[in-house]
């Protein structure tokens, strides 16, 4: 990875780094590659029929939903057949859709209640509980808070509209009578954005701006390492679970990785954010920049990263550039 296309990407400067559509062309490349070794053992083996003389590919739509690429990652992993149909059925569900989905940004969809959207994840912070049912009021109020956020987002940082948009294809929302939120993604379902209760008052929209550059960051980093590997080898993430300064949680050595580019990111978003015209609760962004802020600011994050042997020589060396960026900027 490019770390000068990295910092100037982070800190959402003029001009866009190659890097972020980059990205994007490889990660649809992948998915078209798989999809052709799918048909292929689909036609080996005389599975679906109307499937076996395709030729034309998925549209770039239907192979960048999130679904369809876990039932082609799961396909192409194993090439049975159970998985085969499941993936062929997924494409042909996500071609078939009508067009007619809530829409952000004229490519992201939100959906409220697709059997998908409900399913149950055992480990997952927003699907581990029963989803329920929004109100049409609901539904229209939470689309109308993820507008004004992506429209804000659009105002203060053009690029990290564009990168949302590029890495997040799919906003699930989930309901719950617990009092609860939560925002997540998941590498396994890559282009997913999950938000538990944003339906609530105290989601606000700069929670909602906060949530969609985070998460779809974390989609773009996903990207990025299905195509390269992770940032860190895998049995050194496994091993080493750094505390983070932001959350105070402690967390896989990757994971700690990418929280180090999103809150740099997040911060240089809030700096812009904050001078501008735009309407929002001014003490919320204040305390949104000092967390960012925070983890820059603490001498024993770089003594962490130092014991960390097996980093990438570039992923520490931009710590610094950008420990000392934030410090600079926020004395």
């Amino acid at each position: 990875m490019s770390a000068t296309q990295l910092f100037y990407l982070l800190k959402w400067e003029a001009g866009t780094p190659p890097m972020v559509d980059d990205v994007l062309v490889a990660h649809l490349h992948k998915m078209r590659s798989w999809a052709r070794e799918l048909f292929w053992f689909a036609s080996c083996n005389g599975l679906d029929h109307a499937w076996q003389a395709r030729d034309v590919e998925p549209g770039e739509r239907a192979l960048l939903n999130p679904w369809v690429f876990h039932q082609l990652k799961e396909a192409v992993s194993g090439l049975n057949e159970r998985a085969c149909r499941a993936a062929i059925q997924a494409i042909a569900e996500a071609e078939g859709r009508d067009g007619a989905q809530r829409m952000l940004g004229e490519s992201i969809e939100v959906d409220f209640d697709s059997d998908i959207c409900r399913r149950m994840e055992t480990g997952s912070s927003t699907m581990s509980l029963p989803a329920e049912a929004f109100s049409g009021e609901e539904r229209e109020r939470v689309m109308d808070k993820l507008q004004t956020a992506l429209a804000m987002i659009d105002a203060a940082a053009p690029l990290a509209g564009r990168l949302i948009r590029n890495a997040t294809r799919t906003i699930i929302c989930r309901k719950h009578s617990l009092d609860i939120l939560a925002a997540e993604t998941d590498p396994n379902d890559i282009g997913e954005l999950r938000i538990l209760n944003p339906q609530l008052d105290r989601y606000t929209v700069v929670d909602l701006v906060d949530t969609l550059i985070h998460e779809s960051l974390h989609n773009f980093f996903a990207m990025y390492e299905l195509q390269h590997g992770s940032f860190v080898a895998y049995q050194q993430s496994a091993r080493l679970r750094p505390v983070s300064p932001w959350s105070g949680n402690p967390i896989p050595y990757n994971a700690f990785t990418h929280a180090i580019l999103i809150y740099f990111a997040l911060f240089h978003f809030y700096l812009k954010l904050y001078p501008s015209g735009a309407e929002f609760d001014r003490s919320r962004v204040e305390s949104l920049l000092a967390k960012c802020a925070r983890g820059f600011r603490l001498e024993n994050l770089d003594a962490c990263l130092r014991e960390c042997g097996a980093s990438p020589s570039w992923l520490f060396d931009l710590y610094r550039v950008m420990s000392d960026d934030v410090r600079a900027a926020y004395a």
